[in-house]
């Protein structure tokens, strides 16, 4: 399997590795609508694997598939790797039956070196799958029963190496999502902003708890460590590809303070194919309004210039647009 290219699964340590034992997804919101994992499905369509897998027979659909012959992957990895499981689906897809994610977690448990992540637009599913009081056992039934030469004896439960997040692009959506991921057992919660679509307001979304669970955020030290309801890490990044929409510095920006205020780590990946105007752009602007109503006090349209992801890059700076990298990770994971 080839490396990925996803700039937050490259924490020092770890090869980037993107695992799709399931293939195949459903469109549910507009963080949807120029899906990646669509576009290879139409450039590789005759390719096993990845067209021929999952073509979608609707332009909102495509066929939800199990490859057992893929599970095995990860037990042939000898350096350690970052895992982004179902990168071109979701694990916890309504069409995805328990025991489909019950295996998968069986082969996350018994390859403890490698640390995987998981990213869900449908965190009630995820909540119900992990929170069930008899899932840590029919995990480690099935990997005692499908891997026994492998199994040592039951693993921590939640799993150490496994992070579980849910992905958010606007309000509506940060507000249905988030708090219901706050409430999934889970050793790392995290949150991909991706893409940034608007303007997000993660006070309530962000709080840290002290022991007595009064609202401690901004007051470094007072939080619990040990509590189960934060969240520990945030993504934030603009589109790419075509049909990109351009992101709003003040969006970006009130999200990274938001996540700083709390202490919680943020990797910021990319602007997408558009950045901040800067001196000497040649190329023609594009204005995009803080929002779609006139608010009092919100911030002027950013001027923006599309020039591909990788001239974009991922510089930012409070004032502006400069070239400083935020790209943090939990858990005492540091960037490469």
């Amino acid at each position: 399997m080839a490396e990925s290219t996803i700039e937050w699964l490259w924490p020092e340590g770890y090869t980037g590795m993107a695992w799709n034992p399931i293939t195949g997804c459903t469109k549910v919101s507009p963080g949807c609508a120029n899906c990646y994992a669509e576009t290879l499905s139409i450039r590789f369509k005759n390719v096993h694997g990845y067209g021929g897998n999952y073509l979608a027979p609707s332009p909102d659909r495509a066929p939800i598939l199990f490859h057992e012959d893929r599970l095995e992957q990860p037990f042939h990895w000898k350096k350690p790797r970052c895992v982004f499981v179902n990168s071109v689906s979701d694990l916890f897809h309504e069409d995805v039956p328990y025991v489909w994610i019950e295996k998968i977690l069986a082969v996350i448990a018994l390859n403890p070196k490698h640390l995987f992540l998981a990213l869900t637009k449908r965190p009630e599913r995820m909540l119900a799958f992990m929170e069930f009081s008899m899932r840590e056992r029919f995990v480690n039934l099935e990997a005692k029963e499908s891997w026994p030469d492998k199994y040592n004896g039951a693993f921590p439960w939640p799993l150490p190496n496994l992070w579980l997040g849910t992905s958010v692009e606007n309000q509506h959506f940060a507000d249905e999502r988030l708090p219901i991921l706050r409430e999934v057992p889970a050793v790392v919660r995290w949150a991909s902003v991706e893409p940034l679509l608007g303007p997000i307001n993660f006070t309530q979304h962000f709080e840290r708890h002290d022991s007595n669970g009064r609202n401690v955020t901004g007051l470094l030290g007072l939080w619990d460590e040990s509590d189960t309801t934060s969240l520990d890490w945030a993504v934030f990044g603009g589109e790419s590809g075509a049909g990109a929409r351009p992101m709003h510095p003040a969006w970006l920006y009130r999200g990274l303070s938001a996540a700083d205020h709390a202490g919680i780590p943020v990797f910021f990946k990319q602007w997408g194919n558009a950045r901040p105007v800067i001196s000497g752009d040649t190329k023609p602007a594009v204005i995009v309004p803080y929002s779609r109503r006139l608010n009092p006090g919100d911030p002027p349209p950013a001027t923006m210039v599309k020039v591909g992801k990788k001239i974009a890059g991922a510089g930012i700076g409070p004032d502006g647009y400069t070239p400083i990298t935020k790209k943090q990770y939990p858990a005492g994971l540091v960037s490469r």
